[in-house]
């Protein structure tokens, strides 16, 4: 194949995903999406279709497969959704379900018992407790969360490989919510200690002043020198989902710190400076690409990111943390683009696999966790209909 004949062929599958997407957006305009009765109707449908078509194996970035157990991230991540549609919809079958899972589970975490990924599951033990009050739920969290405190890792976070530390961004949604929320749910400040000095260490590590974002992990920190992993184009690597972790995370965090919490003013300036880069990260159709510096390294949405994204700035909006006027265009950008990338089944599209960088997606690739981050989004676009911030 010669030149021309690959540019034509690069434009013309180009020009199929932008139709196909396009023409989503079309039918999708002509829906009342921001309406109570819409949105609680698509949480319903995202969340009995995912319920429905659990995965069993998920394909890793580089091509292998991995099993995907029941305390695994990819599990606990997508339960963090169904309680989300459980207090959206009121639907019973919804608590159920996430009830079946913890006591099946027998509440236990993930066999590694200082790896962020294998206490997720926590997320959702808690928000269980809050409904049932079984001290049962969190006694195996807060033994290993006593045990992280009895030994701790020596020095701040020493690297990539060290999963015992929080050394990769994806690390601030797995852990941190759970461990404040269980912190004060069962009155043990060391809980909200051992979170505090864990993310902080990990912001030290990752963070990029310069650019309000996160590296996922230290192969794309670019050193003083310049030197680092940078896209072909020669921009930063920031990854898309990896951001959506960091921020939602947040979110998540500051919804449970004391308001009088000595650091809580720096979360919160974290949370407000990342807010505003995400924003301004958007593209045309309302959603995120993979690589958020270089959208065209990877031309298609990705919607665990922009779920992500929707969710945390509808969130900032509700809490009084941003200018409604600012963001609220971003929110509903976010959130139709989103619908338009779902279809009539429910089945959330244009979600990036399992992977720690940057990477193409197509709309048939669907990951719980994708779903998990539609139905938080759900949640709070509702609340802002709820309380009259979104015209209809």
């Amino acid at each position: 194949m010669n030149t021309n004949s690959i540019m034509i062929h690069k434009f013309l599958v180009l020009t199929s995903v932008f139709m196909l997407f396009s023409q989503g957006g079309s039918a999708q305009s002509k829906r009342e999406i921001f309406t109570e009765t819409y949105i609680t109707s698509m949480a319903q449908k995202a969340c009995d279709w995912q319920l429905n078509n659990l995965f069993s194996q998920a394909v890793r970035s580089n091509g292998s497969i991995r099993d995907i157990p029941e305390t695994d991230w990819i599990r606990a991540v997508f339960y963090t959704g169904v309680m989300a549609a459980y207090r959206v919809t009121e639907e019973e079958r919804f608590l159920d379900s996430a009830y079946v899972w913890g006591e099946k589970n027998r509440w236990q975490l993930g066999p590694r018992t200082k790896h962020a990924d294998d206490q997720a599951v926590v997320q959702t033990y808690a928000d269980l407790y809050l409904v049932y009050r079984q001290s049962t739920m969190l006694e195996p969290a807060m033994h290993t969360y006593n045990y992280m405190i009895e030994t701790p890792e020596p020095g701040p976070v020493v690297g990539y490989s060290n999963r015992k530390n929080w050394s990769w961004c994806d690390a601030l949604y797995m852990a941190p919510p759970a461990m404040v929320k269980v912190g004060v749910l069962t009155n043990k400040p060391d809980y909200l200690y051992l979170m505090n000095s864990m993310w902080w260490e990990t912001y030290f590590h990752l963070y990029s002043e310069e650019d309000s974002l996160f590296y996922r992990d230290e192969r794309f920190v670019i050193q003083p020198d310049g030197s680092g992993q940078r896209t072909e184009s020669g921009k930063k690597v920031f990854w898309g989902r990896g951001n959506g972790w960091v921020i939602a995370g947040l979110a998540k965090v500051l919804t449970w710190l004391p308001d009088d919490y000595t650091t809580r003013p720096a979360f919160e300036r974290v949370y407000i400076e990342m807010a505003a880069k995400i924003a301004s990260l958007q593209q045309k159709d309302g959603l995120w690409r993979s690589s958020l510096y270089d959208p065209e390294q990877f031309k298609t949405p990705e919607t665990s990111s922009s779920g992500f994204f929707c969710f945390a700035l509808a969130w900032g909006i509700n809490e009084g943390y941003l200018d409604k006027e600012k963001y609220l265009p971003v929110v509903m950008k976010s959130w139709q683009g989103l619908n338009e990338a779902m279809d009539e089944t429910g089945k959330l599209g244009f979600v990036q696999q399992v992977g720690s960088d940057p990477r193409s997606v197509s709309k048939d690739d669907s990951m719980e966790y994708g779903t998990a981050a539609f139905l938080l989004a759900a949640e709070q676009v509702l609340d802002l209909v709820r309380k009259g911030m979104i015209n209809e």
